[in-house]
């Protein structure tokens, strides 16, 4: 997804450090405005660096139009951005704090709208979505999951922009994505009925699940099981627990949580494909089968599920039957990396030249790019196809669609940007049981 906006770090008091950065990066991970993604620039001073040489505390500061154009970020931003994005948060104290919001047009500095609001202790959510609300228009802005955070406190929106600064930086600091678990905890410790600190934290959660990290999976499982002493009754906290105590193969536990989630919630997918993987476990198919079809009657075609049902269909010799799953849900989400690489697979133990060529080419098609995609079939090119010049040129594009994102550090500032696209409906954050 190209980026159509770019969005620089808020003005904060000196009380405020790192909340002006977390805003922006609340933005950059879930607003989308004209079609596309929000990319974040990090404006870096010369002074800031580390002893051990990682980046600085970005700096927190309103840009204007002519301050942006005399940056070198400036003209370094991807062409597809129309809109820069800067302003100011005050947190509320003795009394109410406030945020502005200022938009204006990346190439001609014309400005695009600007917003202010209160932003009180109680009702500090609902004011942060009408300012950001006010944009829906000018900028076709579409905050999706943002939208719950109108019931927030401002102690529970704080832990909020806390733990998403936290997300941000823990790409390249240690001990940053442990703290972004801690500050969504905290943030249901202060508002347990708030759906988007649980859905935040369960995602995080899951992510743990798949990055290999020990210490990271047990700190998310601590925070998962204090999150649920505040807020029993949250789905996405039961799924995430299951999930998380299925990986550390605590199955006593993990069937505990998927049962209270199944019951709590019948029509959400998660929970039986962690039921399903207990019994594979145990070496019991069949009570994996149907409990996947159990789910699949309770929560309609699930792209997670049909790729599980598809690997039990391989293990018991139905090559058929995984093919025929598989090509269902990459006709419905061609950009889903699991049921790719599944079928990839099944390409190359079938030594099924059309169906690899027909990968590769489906791959190569598919727009925006996908790096889940892109990997596997980069995979079979290599494996399914003679060496020399025509497989040559037919990889060169994956060069360009491979590395579609890059970091520039050029001088003071470096470049942040999503992944160029979204999970596709019915992804799973951890890495399927495919054997």
């Amino acid at each position: 997804m190209e980026p159509r906006a770019v969005v620089v770090p808020f003005a904060v008091p000196e009380g405020g450090r790192g909340l002006g950065l977390g805003l922006a990066a609340l933005l950059h991970a879930h607003v989308q405005v004209f079609g596309g993604s929000v990319a974040l620039v990090q404006l870096q001073s010369r002074r800031s660096g580390t002893a051990d040489g990682l980046p600085g505390e970005p700096e927190e500061a309103i840009v204007t139009p002519q301050a942006w154009r005399d940056l070198t970020a400036a003209r370094e931003a991807p062409a597809s951005v129309r809109a820069i994005l800067t302003g100011s948060l005050e947190p509320p104290g003795d009394e109410s704090g406030f945020v502005r919001l200022l938009a204006f047009d990346a190439r001609t500095s014309a400005p695009l709208g600007a917003a202010e609001g209160a932003l009180d202790d109680d009702t500090a959510g609902a004011g942060l979505l009408r300012v950001l609300g006010s944009f829906s228009a000018p900028l076709e802005a579409d905050l999706g999951a943002l939208a719950e955070l109108s019931s927030l406190s401002w102690e529970a929106l704080e832990s909020v922009l806390r733990a998403e600064r936290a997300v941000l930086l823990g790409r390249t600091r240690e001990g940053s994505r442990r703290s972004a678990l801690l500050y969504l905890g905290r943030a249901l410790a202060d508002a347990p009925e708030a759906s988007f600190p649980a859905l935040r934290l369960g995602a995080l959660a899951l992510e743990a699940a798949g990055a290999g990290d020990e210490a990271l999976l047990a700190t998310a499982q601590r925070a998962l099981a204090s999150a649920l002493e505040d807020a029993p009754h949250q789905v996405p906290l039961l799924e995430a627990a299951a999930v998380l105590a299925a990986r550390r193969d605590q199955r006593e536990d993990a069937m505990r949580f998927a049962t209270a989630a199944k019951t709590r919630a019948p029509a959400r997918p998660q929970a039986y494909a962690v039921v399903a993987e207990l019994a594979r476990r145990r070496g019991d198919r069949e009570a994996a089968r149907q409990e996947l079809l159990r789910g699949l009657e309770q929560a309609g075609p699930d792209a997670g599920l049909e790729v599980e049902l598809a690997a039990l269909h391989k293990e018991t010799g139905d090559a058929a039957g995984a093919r025929r799953l598989l090509q269902q849900v990459l006709a419905r989400h061609p950009h889903h990396g699991d049921a790719f690489s599944h079928l990839a697979a099944l390409a190359l133990l079938e030594r099924d030249v059309d169906l690899a060529s027909d990968l590769v080419d489906r791959a190569l098609a598919l727009e925006p790019p996908s790096l889940a995609v892109l990997r596997p079939a980069m995979e079979l090119a290599l494996q399914a196809e003679p060496e020399g010049l025509p497989r040559a040129a037919r990889l060169e594009p994956f060069a360009a669609a491979y590395w579609p994102r890059r970091w520039t550090t050029a001088g003071p500032r470096c470049w942040r940007e999503r992944p160029s696209l979204k999970p596709a409906s019915g992804t799973r954050p951890w890495p399927s049981w495919w054997r």
